[in-house]
C-alpha cells in the first residue's frame, strides 16, 4: 500500500474512473484525456485528471499549466497519497495530479504498486477521475487499464496504428485470461497455449476461450467459469473523411469476432488544424484551442462513456 493511504471498502461509491490508454504513442491519448476532463467539468461534474503516463508529464501543457509538485512520482514512491497530490486549475470543477517531470526516476508500476494506485482512485473526492496511462502493453499497465470502470483505447486511422491497436486488444484479452489462470493457481500462460494450439481447431481468440477449459481438464484441473470478453471503448482520433469514420465499425466487428474483446465504438475526433494552433497561455506554455465541433465530438464520447453507449452507424455525419 502506498503511504498508508488505505483501501476503499467494497461498497464505497467513489468516483467513476475512465482510463485512457493504447499500445502506440502519438495517437492523442493525452489530448483526449484532458478534453474529456475539461468537458465533463464544464458540465458541473467534479473531475480529477491524473497524468500517469510513464513516458513523462504532458497533460498539464495541453491545459496551459506549468508543472507543480507534489506530483505522481511522490505517490508512486510511497511518500504521499494520491489525494495529497491534487492541484486546483483555473477551470472550474477540475483538479489535476501532475505527471512525472523527470526530476527523479519514476518508480515503475509493479503489480503491487498498480493495485495500490488503482485502489486510491476510489478514495478521491470527485465524481469522475480521468487517468492518462499513456501507451504500453505491460501487465501492470493493463491491470490499471482494466481496473477502470470505463477503459478507453485510442488509435489513428492509419495502418501502423491500427495494427498496433489490434496487438493491444490481443494483449488485453491475453491479460484477462492469464489473470484468471493465475487466480486458479495455474502457472501456465495463455501465450504458451496459443502458440501450441492445434491450428486447424483454434483460429482466433474466441476459439481459444472455448478451448482453454478442455486444456486444463486434460491436465486434471477443474476451473471456475472462464471470464467473458473484456469491455473496451474505442476512440478514433485525427479523422479526415467519412470513410475513416466507418473504420471504427469495422474495427469493432474484428475485435469482437476474432480477438474476443467486446469493443464499443465510443466516437471519433476529426483532424481540425485549428485545434493544434498554439496560443499564448500561462507563462507562454502552448495550449490547445478546441473548436466547437471537436468539443461536441468530445462531449458525445463522454456521454457514451457515462451511459455505456456507442456510436450508431446511422448517426455518423460527414466530417
Amino acid at each position: 500500500m502506498l503511504a498508508g493511504c488505505g483501501t476503499p471498502t467494497p461498497d464505497y461509491p467513489g468516483p467513476r474512473v475512465w482510463a485512457v490508454c493504447g499500445g502506440k504513442g502519438g495517437t492523442g491519448k493525452s489530448f483526449l484525456a484532458s478534453q474529456l476532463a475539461v468537458t465533463q467539468a464544464s458540465r458541473g461534474r467534479s473531475v480529477v485528471l491524473v497524468d500517469a503516463d510513464p513516458q513523462g508529464a504532458g497533460v498539464h501543457g495541453l491545459l496551459g499549466l506549468s508543472h507543480r509538485t507534489p506530483a505522481i512520482e511522490d505517490c508512486l514512491h510511497g511518500e504521499l497519497c494520491l489525494s495529497d497530490c491534487l492541484h486546483r486549475t483555473p477551470i472550474n470543477n477540475l483538479r489535476i495530479v501532475f505527471g512525472n517531470a523527470g526530476t527523479r526516476p519514476l518508480s515503475p508500476f509493479t503489480p503491487a504498486r498498480a493495485e495500490a494506485f488503482a485502489a486510491q482512485w476510489g478514495n478521491l473526492d470527485a465524481e469522475l477521475v480521468v487517468v492518462d496511462l499513456g501507451g504500453g502493453m505491460a501487465p501492470e499497465v493493463l491491470d490499471l487499464f482494466l481496473s477502470a470502470h470505463e477503459p478507453v483505447a485510442v488509435t489513428l486511422p492509419e495502418m501502423p496504428a491500427l495494427e498496433n491497436f489490434f496487438q493491444f486488444c490481443r494483449a488485453v484479452r491475453f491479460h484477462t485470461l492469464n489473470r484468471w489462470l493465475s487466480q486458479e493457481g495455474l502457472s501456465m500462460s495463455v501465450e504458451t497455449i496459443w502458440n501450441e494450439r492445434p491450428k486447424e481447431e483454434i483460429e482466433d481468440l474466441s476459439d481459444l476461450s472455448h478451448y482453454l477449459p478442455s486444456v486444463c481438464s486434460r491436465r486434471g484441473v477443474s476451473l471456475s467459469e472462464i471470464p467473458g470478453p473484456p469491455r473496451v471503448h474505442l476512440v478514433l482520433n485525427h479523422l479526415t473523411s467519412i470513410d475513416e469514420v466507418q473504420y471504427g465499425f469495422s474495427i469493432r466487428s474484428l475485435c469482437r469476432k476474432h480477438l474476443d474483446v467486446h469493443l464499443l465504438y465510443a466516437g471519433y475526433v476529426e483532424n481540425e488544424p485549428k485545434a493544434w494552433k498554439k496560443l499564448g497561455a500561462v507563462q507562454g506554455r502552448p495550449r490547445i484551442h478546441v473548436t466547437p465541433r471537436i468539443r461536441q465530438e468530445i462531449l458525445r464520447i463522454g456521454k457514451n462513456l457515462m451511459h455505456g453507449g456507442e456510436l450508431a452507424i446511422d448517426s455518423v455525419l460527414n466530417v
